[in-house]
């Protein structure tokens, strides 16, 4: 009986959730989850936050837009307040616009892991990536990981363990239920060519795609 009791004591611990607590659940790392971030961290000085993106970094559709893409809007008018995206500077060292400087998409990723780095260094946020967000019936905010990294403050400030350890922490195969006083759900539905499977119009069968 005292193994079956030990038995069923670990199943249940296993099917427990682990809890995360946070102000704010970002849902996407897109530019507008993104901005959204930055603009809060300026705005409050407390605020805390959890971007959660089922990608493996941030940049949203930029993750798997094709190599050759790039802005079809000068950078200057891209990307979040905190830090320029564009190269081009006036006489004062300002960004200014210009319609040549238009970043590619790996000056785009390039340029949103530098702002991910620049919400680690606030030790407000922590960045879960390669995680899916959903609503359970109950109202529960639940993310579930598969072969993740928890980017960010993770152990008590009181605890003896390195630097290393309080910014990353590895996880798999995960699921966490996070308490938070607010959703912020960045949904935008792009589409990019490379996101498709074949041509959205008809092929004649005579044709190789």
């Amino acid at each position: 009986n005292t193994s079956k009791n030990l038995e069923a004591m670990t199943n249940e611990k296993k099917n427990e959730n682990a809890r995360l607590e946070c102000d704010y659940l970002v849902i996407g790392a897109g530019t507008c989850g993104m901005s959204f971030i930055d603009t809060l961290l300026t705005e409050h000085e407390s605020a805390s936050v959890i971007l959660a993106d089922r990608n493996l970094r941030p940049g949203g559709h930029w993750t798997t837009a094709y190599s050759f893409v790039r802005l079809h809007q000068p950078s200057s008018n891209y990307g979040v307040n905190s830090l320029p995206l564009g190269k081009t500077r006036d006489s004062k060292g300002r960004e200014r616009e210009d319609a040549n400087d238009r970043a590619t998409a790996q000056e785009i990723l390039e340029y949103y892991d530098k702002v991910k780095d620049q919400f680690l260094d606030s030790g407000r946020v922590r960045c879960i990536f390669n995680a899916e967000y959903h609503q359970a019936e109950n109202g529960d905010h639940i993310l579930s990981l598969l072969n993740s990294t928890v980017e960010g403050k993770i152990s008590d400030h009181n605890d003896n363990s390195s630097d290393k350890d309080k910014h990353c922490l590895s996880l798999e195969n995960q699921v966490y239920t996070v308490k938070c006083r607010k959703v912020v759900r960045c949904i935008s539905n792009v589409v990019v060519p490379s996101m498709r499977q074949g041509p959205n119009f008809p092929v004649d069968n005579s044709v190789t795609v």
